[in-house]
Formats: structure tokens, C-alpha cells, sequence
């Protein structure tokens, strides 16, 4: 599709844009951040026919020769009223960043100098159509470029700075209606036959013309649409117009010509749209809707030469057709077309006047294929004279993918040791050798894994790299598992996938470990060249999108609607599966990553009281009864079964491995009840400290390599009278001390003189075993602890940072407690303050001298309303804000 011939000046230049500052006047409650770390597409739209676009290192990279001007459009819906912008990149292009609508346009654009400029009445692409507010030298060193727009009422204050000086505030008085809305966009002008442009970082705070609607009806009454019009752009606003309740298209010429028209709907994957209209006579040019990332890839239905078709493109100007149907052109007054991801495939459907003409699918489609901005228009003719009554448009907003964790744990295991795991395997050796975790059993069955991380919430990934040895193995997996819930990645067969298979499953109820009932979200084919495998899971939208990665390639992205928080929070797991044939079965791991959010951060104590069983707690034991035999109802957790062989029924809280820790439990048992209670820090099966209550006696002891513990002391008590334990341990290896306390009265203490490091530290769990009967139940468990794990990576700041940095807040929306965190560069005073949107001091959390370093403050929000607040920060002359959303 031939590009426009543009009457602007292209002067090359270097821009470093640097991290936006949020302007307190302008009103806005929605931000879109994107940062590229994720190395994948983020839903963006391209209006170019020549670009190459890859995403690497934590950049989108542009480069493309023969595109004369390109706008690029973030995947967020168009706006309206107030907004901010920064982009942080560099490129050698002319160009600029703004808003842009139907006949509108207010933006930075920079040539031989910095403009700010607007037109109330887009005629043509020239320099006469704008008006120049201002200009600005163009400095050495561009740092940092900050455009802020604020309405009141008719009027539009407009805010710009370089480098944090000010060279722009003024008002634009009475202005058009069609300066209030419009897409956020930006664009570049080739310079000496190409235009590159490496984009870093953009930060958008804005309203959306559309909240948080999923449809959108046009019916062209007005002019004032915040559309983007683009193609032949000689021509492209003579040949456009809405009037007469009509979206207009003419042109009559002697070349071929393209108009084409961009609603102001989000970047979409699913989506249904419905046009009507009607064209002249002489009308020769082919009708199109798409879904774009650029001119070479899209997905598209078209009509022409009396044929309707579904196809697509990928790194071609041309379509690849999936499928066609014979039509009558003149018959033509509604048409509408649909289309649906299932994983990386695409159903297509196309009705014409109501009736289904003609569907296909496009299979193992590209990343870039599954989203995008939505595109209609006219092409390859020379006249056109039609027109749309209305457009209707059903659709799933693109999910801006983008992992928000604060956490990283990191092993590769070549400090040879794994203390602090916990493995459920009750005949397995365990050991490190050679930088690998090595697993070796004749007898287990399924192996459960946990690492020495706490419980995580919200979003995560994981990321395992085979080790040298898998022999004799039936499958296995990873995920995060809760009470009730999991999500996670399995080789083999599970629920409904395919043993040949890499398995993408869920459940928000588990009901059997044995034989799971899981849904089947999709599956890749295995293959003997997967060296690394990774799962993603994101929150978006009320969905949880789940991405895989192999070998650092995504290989599979689908949703999980309506996500429960059950989903949303659990114990990172590994699960190892031998065959059972007897022989010697073999598994290792080469390394693990774990990005994540800490489910108590910075906490060194827990509270549960069993209010609900959405909590991120771990069942084992038992396996082929575990699920029925605990439960959680009416405020406490049951243990209930009843059989003729004995059972094991065990259950572990959210804390992570721990060092010392005190853990206190209330509960009582029936007159039946027949099974020995027991509370144990865990590294597997044969190693481990415990105090239990067996025989009217209470036990503390510890195993290593051994099933039986060594019993360092007891005392005589009546199991009926207990409903209260506290159990304590402190100290490091050789030397721990055993403290126990029943119904708030010291009982008995032990000492450990010979401790390994592997039961130094572990994971604490509680629960019964060895009996046939279980009737009990625990009102609370509340712990005390040293996190095993302290030099866990945060995210936000892996090393100390050299400057002064105010981070987003996490969990964000949230409700009703955040955490906020900031980095000090040195010890200085500083306050920390919350603002509502109107600029009223609702908090203040910080007033005081603080050291250097990294800073986490909790803030309770309960006493206020649902909104977007502002929290503020300085010291020492210097001033940085982010915005929070509470939703309650």
C-alpha cells in the first residue's frame, strides 16, 4: 500500500526521553506503562508497510526505509479530557508524541527545535494546517520531556518542560469540542530514507473515551469522534468526512488510493463488529475490516470481485486466504465479522445481511496476529463513493501483559546444598552434584516439591532448566498450588491432555490429587530439544493470562475469565512422577527462577483463623483421601476420616522455610478420634524436628535419615485435656533448643547437639497420622519466624540504587492495604504523603530522618473511598509522585 508523500522538513535527532513526573492538574484515573521487559508484543499498531519491529533487551526496536511517516498506537482505548505523556527512547527522526482525533491534533513535535502544537481542523499534513504554540532550542542533551493537558470546561491548559524547565503553560481558550478527545499516538517522518527509533519506556495517565466499556456503537451524528483517519494522506481529509449522520468516503482520481479508519476501541483480541452502508454505482474499491499490527500483519476480511474473504498476513503486503465465498456486491447493506483465539489459533466467522456466508481458522498463528487495533476502510481503487450508517463493535480488550512482581528467587544449585526445600518423598535420595539437584527413587510414586520461598500472590512465573538425568519418569510438573486451587504446566497426561504433550491445566476446586479434574487451558507438543520451560501467569482485566515460554520462546498464551482468588495466590511446586516400574527413576534440575509477590511481605509473624479457604496453604499426606479428609468450614480447619487402614493427614501454612519460629495451634478432637497429633519443621520424610502427642504422652524429638525420630524428652499428659500447643524452636546447627507449651503452661523443653544443616531449617507443618480414625479440628494457627530465605532479590532494586527513586505501589488496585516503596541514596530527611485526586493531604506516612537504602511503608486505606490517590515523596529539594487506585 503506497505511503504518504509528507510536506514536513525531516531534520535527524537524537532523543534520550527520560521517566515522566505526574503534573498534579491533570485529572486523569487510568495509566498505561510499558517498560518492554517482557521481550514480547504488547498489542501496539503500526501504520507502516516497510518496518522491521522486534522487541529485545527491554526495547521496542523500529527501523524501517521507505515508510515517509509512521504513527505508532499504544494498545489502550482513545481518550478524552485530560492526559499526560512521556515516552524515554532513541531515534533519528523527526517526529512527535500526542493525541490525535478526527480533525484534531495537540502534541510535542520536534524538528529543528521542541513545538508544541494543535489544530482544531486537520485539512491537510503540512505545516500550515498547525498552530504553533511555542518553541523550545533543542538542548544538547535531551534528559527529560513532560506534556501535560488539562480541561476545564471549554478550555485546555497545556504544561511542557525539557529537562524539568517549564518552557510551555498557557491556556487554550474556548477551543473546539474535538481537542477533547482523540488516540494517544505517536509518530515519525523518515529522514534521509529511514526512520529507526528504539523506544525504551512510555507512561500515559489518561481517561478513557470508552471506561471500562466492552461495546461501542457509532451512528456518525457527529463529527466530534475521537477516529484516526490514515492511509493516502495527500488526500486522506478531503476523502473522509463524517456528515449527514454518515461516515463519508470519496475520491476520484487517476492512481489508486487507500482510507482507512481506526475506531476508538482498545487493541483487541476477540472482538465482533457490525458495519451498514451502502456504496455508488461507480464505486470500484475493495471493502476491508482488520485487525492490525502493521500493513504486513494482520488478520483481515475482505470483499472484492464479488468474493468474500477471511484471511491473513504475516511479514506480507498480500493476505494468505483461508477461505472465500460467492457474494453479490450489490446486495451488500450489513456485514459482520468475527473472530475468536483458542491458544494461538483463529476462528474467523463472516455474515452478510445476517447471514453466515463463510468461516475459517487460521492455526498456530503468530503472536502478533492475536491482537491488535481494529481498522476499516477502502482500498486499491481509484473511486470511491460509499459511505457507513453505523458501526457496532462487541469485543476483549487487549490485556497489556506485563509481569508486576517485586520478588526474585534465583538457584542454580552450584553451592551444592538445597536446605530450606521440601520434598515429599518418602524413599528418594536427595543431593547436589555438579551445579544440579539430583532426585533418585526405586519406590516413590508422585513427588511434591517445594522451594524455600513463601506463598506468593497475584502475578508470577517460573522458570525450570533440565538437568542431565530424567530416567524412568512418567511425567511431571510445576505451578502454584492453594487449598483448593492450581494452575500450572505438566508433561503427560492430566485431566483431558495428551500424553505426547506439554500440559497447560487449572482448577479453582480441587477434588481428587490422584485423579485430578483439571481444565485443559492448551498443550504443545514435547520435544526433546525443551531445554527451559516457563509459565506466566498475569493479571489483566479480572481474566489471569497464562503464557509458556520454550527455550526463551513463547509457545502458548491463553486467559482464564473470571479468575477466582483462589487462583491468585499459593505454594510454588514442582512435581516429579517415576513410572512405578521398579527400576531406578532419576530427575534433575539444572536451575529455577522464580519472579513473584510476596503473600506477607515483610512480615515476620501469621495469623489464621480460618475465616475462608481461600488461603494459599498446601495439603499433603495421604493423597488418595487428602482432599476429602481436610476441609475448612464454619471457621476452622477439619481433619475427618474414617477407614480400616491407617492415614496420614498433613497441612502447611504460607510462611516459607524458617529458621527459629514459634507456632501456636487451639483445637480439640472427638472421643474417637485415635490418630497422634503432630507439629514438625520439614526437610523431607527422614529429617526433621517435631513435638507430637502420642500414648497420654507429648514428644520432642528429630529424625535424620531415619523414619522413627529420636525422642529427646516427653512428659505425661491427658490428650482430652489439650486444646492448646505452642511449639517453639530456636538456634542454628549443631545446637537447637525444643520448648513446648500446653494450654499456656511451660511443658518441656529438649536440646539438639548434633544437628545437621538440613534440619536446621524447613518448612513448618502440622497434622495427623498413624490412625484410622481422625475427628479434629484446629480454631487458629498463629506463627512466629525467621524466614530461612533473606537474600531474596527485590525486584524493584536487585543492588542499592545511586539516586533518589520512588516505586509503584504493590498490590495496585488495592484493597484496602498497599505497600509503597522508595530508595534513598543516603540518609536524609524525608515525608511521605497521600493525596486524593483533588490534591487534598489525606495521609502522611513519613516525617522523619530516614537511613540510606530501600524502604517498604505499609498503608491501611479502610477509612476511605474508592478512587485514585496520589502519593508524593521528597527530601532535600527533590519531589517524585505515582498514583494508586483503591477499590473497594
Amino acid at each position: 500500500m503506497p505511503q504518504t508523500e509528507v510536506y514536513m522538513k525531516a531534520l535527524k535527532l537524537l532523543l534520550a526521553l527520560a521517566l515522566f513526573t505526574f503534573v498534579l492538574s491533570a485529572q486523569t484515573t487510568n495509566t498505561y506503562f510499558e517498560d518492554f521487559e517482557s521481550n514480547t508484543e504488547a498489542g501496539w499498531t503500526f501504520t507502516s508497510s516497510n518496518a522491521e519491529v522486534s522487541y529485545l533487551n527491554g526495547a521496542m526496536n523500529f527501523t524501517s526505509s521507505g515508510d515517509d511517516v509512521v504513527y505508532m498506537f499504544p494498545p489502550i482505548p482513545a481518550t478524552q479530557d485530560d492526559f499526560s505523556v512521556l515516552v524515554q527512547g532513541v531515534g533519528n527522526s523527526a517526529g512527535g508524541f500526542g493525541r490525535i482525533g478526527f480533525n484534531s491534533m495537540i502534541a510535542f513535535f520536534i524538528e529543528d527545535s521542541i513545538y508544541i502544537v494543535y489544530s482544531e481542523n486537520l485539512q491537510y499534513y503540512n505545516e500550515q494546517d498547525l498552530v504553533w504554540l511555542t518553541s523550545y532550542p533543542i538542548p544538547d542533551e535531551v534528559i527529560s520531556m513532560e506534556l501535560s493537558v488539562s480541561r476545564s470546561n471549554n478550555d485546555l491548559t497545556v504544561n511542557a518542560s525539557v529537562n524539568g524547565n517549564n518552557f510551555y503553560n498557557g491556556t487554550l481558550t474556548n477551543v473546539n469540542p474535538d481537542l477533547f478527545s482523540g488516540q494517544m499516538a505517536a509518530y515519525m517522518i523518515e529522514d534521509e530514507n529511514e526512520i529507526v527509533f528504539n523506544l525504551d519506556h512510555i507512561e500515559i495517565d489518561y481517561n478513557p473515551y470508552l471506561n471500562e466499556d466492552v461495546t461501542f456503537f457509532e451512528d456518525f451524528n457527529s463529527s466530534n469522534i475521537p477516529w484516526f483517519r490514515f492511509g493516502d494522506m495527500s488526500n486522506i481529509y478531503n476523502s473522509v468526512s463524517v456528515n449527514d449522520g454518515k461516515l463519508n468516503f470519496t475520491y476520484n482520481g487517476t492512481e489508486e488510493s487507500e482510507c482507512y479508519v481506526m475506531p476508538p476501541t482498545p487493541a483487541v483480541t476477540d472482538f465482533t463488529i457490525e458495519v451498514t452502508g451502502g456504496a455508488g454505482s461507480t464505486h470500484n474499491a475493495p471493502f476491508g475490516i482488520s485487525r492490525y499490527f502493521d500493513y504486513k500483519t494482520y488478520i483481515t476480511f475482505f470483499v472484492e470481485d464479488n468474493q468474500a474473504f477471511l484471511g491473513y498476513s504475516f511479514d506480507s503486503i498480500e493476505p494468505i486466504i483461508v477461505n472465500s465465498a460467492q457474494i453479490n456486491l450489490t446486495t451488500i447493506e450489513k456485514i459482520k465479522f468475527e473472530t475468536e483465539n483458542s491458544g494461538f489459533n483463529i476462528d474467523m466467522h463472516l455474515w452478510i445481511n445476517d447471514q453466515l456466508i463463510v468461516s475459517g481458522t487460521i492455526e498456530n498463528a503468530n503472536e502478533r496476529l492475536l491482537s491488535g487495533k481494529l481498522v476499516l476502510g477502502y482500498d486499491r481503487g481509484n473511486i470511491m463513493d460509499a459511505y457507513l450508517e453505523s458501526v457496532s463493535i462487541n469485543y476483549k480488550p487487549f490485556a497489556n501483559a506485563v509481569l508486576s512482581t517485586t520478588r526474585r528467587y534465583h538457584e542454580t544449585f552450584d553451592a551444592n546444598n538445597v536446605n530450606g526445600w521440601l520434598f515429599l518423598a518418602p524413599e528418594a535420595d536427595i543431593s547436589t552434584q555438579n551445579g544440579e539437584l539430583l532426585l533418585s527413587t526405586y519406590q516413590d510414586d508422585v513427588i511434591h516439591i517445594l522451594t524455600p520461598i513463601e506463598a506468593s500472590t497475584g502475578d508470577f512465573s517460573i522458570e525450570i532448566k533440565s538437568g542431565s538425568m530424567a530416567n524412568a519418569l512418567e511425567g511431571g510438573g510445576f505451578g502454584r498450588m492453594s487449598f483448593n486451587s492450581m494452575v500450572g504446566l505438566f508433561v503427560g497426561g492430566i485431566g483431558e491432555g495428551d500424553d505426547e504433550s506439554l500440559n497447560i491445566v487449572y482448577t479453582e476446586d480441587i477434588q481428587s490429587y490422584t485423579e485430578p479434574v483439571v481444565n485443559l487451558l492448551g498443550s504443545i507438543p514435547l520435544s526433546e530439544e525443551m531445554s527451559s520451560m516457563k509459565i506466566e501467569g498475569i493479571q489483566s482485566n479480572g481474566n489471569l493470562l497464562v503464557r509458556v515460554f520454550i527455550n526463551g520462546e513463547i509457545s502458548f498464551s491463553g486467559e482464564i475469565e473470571d479468575v477466582s482468588q483462589e487462583l491468585l495466590s499459593g505454594n510454588i511446586f514442582l512435581v516429579v512422577d517415576p513410572d512405578g516400574s521398579g527400576e531406578l527413576s532419576q530427575w534433575s534440575l539444572d536451575e529455577i527462577d522464580i519472579r513473584y509477590n510476596p503473600y506477607l511481605p515483610g512480615s515476620n509473624s501469621y495469623l489464621e483463623n480460618f475465616d475462608s479457604d481461600n488461603i494459599p496453604w498446601f495439603r499433603f499426606g495421604n493423597f488418595d483421601n487428602i482432599v476429602q479428609s481436610i476441609n475448612i468450614q464454619d471457621g476452622k480447619l477439619n481433619f475427618n476420616y474414617n477407614g480400616t487402614e491407617e492415614t496420614a493427614l498433613y497441612v502447611l501454612g504460607p510462611v516459607g522455610a524458617v529458621k527459629d519460629f514459634a507456632i501456636e495451634v487451639e483445637g480439640a478432637g472427638s472421643q474417637l478420634h485415635d490418630a497422634p497429633f503432630s507439629i514438625s519443621r520439614v526437610f523431607d520424610y527422614k529429617n526433621y524436628i517435631t513435638f507430637f502427642i502420642e500414648d497420654d504422652r507429648i514428644h520432642l524429638g528429630y529424625a535424620m535419615d531415619s523414619w522413627e525420630p529420636t525422642i529427646i524428652n516427653s512428659a505425661a499428659f491427658n490428650p482430652q485435656s489439650i486444646t492448646k500447643v505452642k511449639f517453639t524452636v530456636e538456634g542454628d546447627a549443631p545446637n537447637l533448643t525444643l520448648t513446648a507449651m500446653v494450654n499456656d503452661q511451660f511443658a518441656l523443653s529438649g536440646m539438639i547437639g548434633d544437628a545437621t544443616e538440613k534440619i536446621a531449617s524447613g518448612h513448618i507443618a502440622f497434622g495427623y497420622d498413624r490412625g484410622t480414625i481422625v475427628d479434629a479440628y484446629i480454631n487458629y494457627a498463629a506463627f512466629d519466624f525467621t524466614p530461612y530465605i533473606t537474600d531474596v532479590k527485590d525486584e524493584t532494586q536487585n543492588i542499592i540504587a545511586q539516586d533518589f527513586q520512588l516505586y509503584q505501589n504493590y498490590p495496585n488496585p488495592f484493597n484496602p492495604t498497599t505497600t509503597i516503596t522508595f530508595n534513598l541514596p543516603k540518609s536524609e530527611f524525608v515525608t511521605l504523603k497521600i493525596y486524593d485526586i483533588l490534591g487534598n493531604e489525606v495521609a502522611v506516612l513519613v516525617n522523619n530522618e530516614m537511613n540510606s537504602g530501600i524502604h517498604s511503608i505499609n498503608w491501611n486505606a479502610s477509612q476511605l473511598s474508592s478512587g485514585v490517590y496520589i502519593y508524593t515523596i521528597s527530601s532535600q529539594g527533590k519531589v517524585m509522585s505515582n498514583k494508586m487506585l483503591l477499590l473497594k
